[in-house]
């Protein structure tokens, strides 16, 4: 599903060729991961004067090149808006959801944004979600696309780094910090 939804994009793009994206998730050396999270209710904090939200998986962008993510109809994910202010995302058990990697921002020179995210625990029921996070294999070198840079004037947002490169600083980093910033061009 991940390559499918990788391929459309490109096309959406008018990339010449269209598995450019889906082939770096595509090979046997892939850095893939399948992830299931539980987040079991806290009925604790409805009998709090003021019941605060608890917070199940702290505000972050997914660094792998695309997610796609399924849960139960418990809600919690959350997406941070431009202006800073967090939205829900209504649970749908029948629908998957994709976010956008930091390396696909990369690779498409900011035409697809990563999207800071987090998950927030429902005091009455359990959530469960299913993860597979797509990235590229460790070595790969990774920059934005030379034609999508032809089209932004020869303007490249990020330089080049390996997938390796990119996880091992995303390991340093706080799960809240932008990571993206370490890996932009020296001249904007």
């Amino acid at each position: 599903m991940a390559r499918e939804v990788l391929g459309l994009m490109a096309e959406g793009l008018g990339l010449e060729e269209e598995d450019a994206l889906a082939r770096l998730v595509s090979r046997d050396d892939s850095d893939t991961m399948l992830r299931v999270n539980h987040y079991p209710p806290h009925p604790e904090r409805e009998r709090e004067p003021e019941p605060g939200r608890l917070t199940g998986f702290g505000e972050h962008t997914d660094p792998q090149i695309i997610s796609v993510l399924r849960s139960n109809d418990t809600s919690g994910l959350e997406i941070s808006l431009r202006d800073g202010t967090w939205a829900s995302v209504p649970p749908d058990r029948s629908s998957f959801f994709v976010n956008v990697g930091d390396v696909l921002q990369v690779l498409t020179n900011g035409r697809f944004r990563s999207v800071r995210h987090r998950v927030m625990v429902s005091s009455a029921r359990p959530r469960v979600s299913v993860i597979f996070f797509a990235g590229p294999p460790p070595w790969e070198r990774l920059a934005p696309l030379p034609w999508l840079v032809a089209e932004d004037g020869g303007r490249r947002r990020d330089r080049e780094f390996t997938w390796r490169e990119y996880k091992a600083s995303a390991y340093r980093t706080k799960l809240a910090e932008n990571r993206l910033c370490y890996f932009e061009a020296e001249a904007h």
